[in-house]
C-alpha cells in the first residue's frame, strides 16, 4: 500500500508539472460548501482539485483523441458533513464543438446535462484517490461512472452507437454498487444511475441513439453547408422519441435528459424552418417545454 500511495503521489506531481496536455478528459470541477459548518470546510479545501487531478491524470480510452479532448464540468454541492462522511449533489455536463464545413468551430453544443442529488461518500483529507474498477468505492466509482458516460455520449455524437463500449463500462460500475446504495437503486420515473445506463444499452433505444448521432453529425454539423437537411435530421430525433414514448417507455429517463439538455438549442435551430406543422410533434414528445416550441411558430421567415 505504501508503494501504491507513493506511485500515486509521483504521478500527481508529474501531472502538476506537465499540466493537462496529455489528458483525454478536461474537466472543470467546482465545489460549494455553503451548506455545511465552517468547521467542516477546511477538510474539503483540496477536494475539487483532487477530483480534477483524478479525472485528468487517468486514461479512459484506448482511442487516440489527439487534440479532441472530452470536455466536461462537474459542480459539487456538499449538503451535509459528519466525521469524514459527506452527502452531495452534482451537476454534470459535457459539450463538444460544432463543425462547419468539416472544420471545428468555436460554437459549442451541450451533449449531456444531468443533476444527481444522491451521492454519499467517505473522504479523508490528503487521501490519494486510487482508480480500481474491480471494486465499488463510494467516491471514485461515481466519478468513473460519469466519465465513461460522458465519453459514451461524445463518441455517439460522432459515430452511430460508438459510445457503447463506454456505456458498458458505466454499467459494470453500476453493477458493482450495492443494490440499496443511494443513487444506485433502480426506480421508475425518477432519475437513478442504474436505470439510466440500462436504458442506454437497451436495444429498444438503439434507433434513438442513432438519431442522436444524426442530430449532431448530420444536423448541427451540417448547418453551415446543408441547413435544411440538418434541420430535418434534428426533427428526426423527435420522431424516434415518439416511438420510445408510445411503444417502449413513456417515462424514459433518456428522453427527459435529452430534452432538458437540448430544448433551447432545438428552438434556435428550427426558428426559421418553413414547415410549422412540426410544432405539435415537438410539444407532444416533450410537453415540459411545449411553450418554448410554440415560439417557433411566432418566428418570422
Amino acid at each position: 500500500m505504501k508503494l501504491q500511495n507513493y506511485l500515486v503521489k509521483i504521478s500527481t506531481i508529474l501531472f502538476l508539472i506537465c499540466g493537462p496536455i496529455y489528458s483525454q478528459v478536461l474537466c472543470d470541477v467546482s465545489l460549494d460548501l455553503k451548506n455545511i459548518p465552517s468547521s467542516e470546510r477546511e477538510i474539503l479545501n483540496n477536494f475539487a482539485s483532487d477530483i480534477k487531478t483524478y479525472i485528468e491524470s487517468n486514461n479512459w480510452t484506448a482511442e487516440d483523441l489527439g487534440d479532441d479532448k472530452i470536455n466536461c464540468s462537474i459542480q459539487i454541492f456538499i449538503t451535509s458533513a459528519s466525521e469524514n462522511k459527506y452527502s452531495a449533489q452534482l451537476f454534470i455536463g459535457s459539450f463538444r464543438p460544432i463543425f462547419k464545413a468539416n472544420q471545428k468551430s468555436k460554437q459549442l453544443t451541450a451533449l449531456l446535462r444531468l443533476f444527481d442529488d444522491k451521492w454519499e461518500f467517505l473522504y479523508i483529507k490528503g487521501q490519494s484517490l486510487i482508480r480500481n474498477e474491480t471494486r465499488h468505492d463510494q467516491l471514485t466509482s461515481l466519478i468513473d461512472f460519469y466519465i465513461y458516460l460522458l465519453i459514451g455520449f461524445d463518441f455517439d455524437s460522432f459515430k452511430s452507437l460508438a459510445g457503447t463500449p463506454y456505456f458498458e463500462k458505466s454499467l459494470s460500475i453500476a453493477n458493482l454498487a450495492p443494490r440499496s446504495g443511494k443513487g444506485w437503486e433502480r426506480s421508475i420515473g425518477v432519475y437513478n444511475r442504474s436505470t439510466f445506463i440500462e436504458e442506454l444499452l437497451n436495444p429498444d433505444y438503439h434507433n434513438f441513439r442513432k438519431s442522436f448521432y444524426s442530430y449532431h453529425r448530420r444536423g448541427l454539423d451540417w448547418f453551415a453547408t446543408k441547413k435544411l437537411d440538418g434541420q430535418k435530421n434534428i426533427i428526426s430525433i423527435f420522431e424516434q422519441a415518439k416511438i420510445i414514448k408510445t411503444e417502449v417507455n413513456p417515462r424514459s429517463q433518456i428522453l427527459k435528459t435529452f430534452f432538458d439538455t437540448k430544448y433551447l438549442e432545438v428552438v434556435e435551430s428550427l426558428k426559421d424552418y418553413e414547415d410549422k406543422t412540426i410544432i405539435p410533434l415537438l410539444g407532444s414528445v416533450d410537453p415540459a417545454h411545449q411553450l418554448y416550441y410554440e415560439q417557433i411558430a411566432k418566428k418570422k421567415l
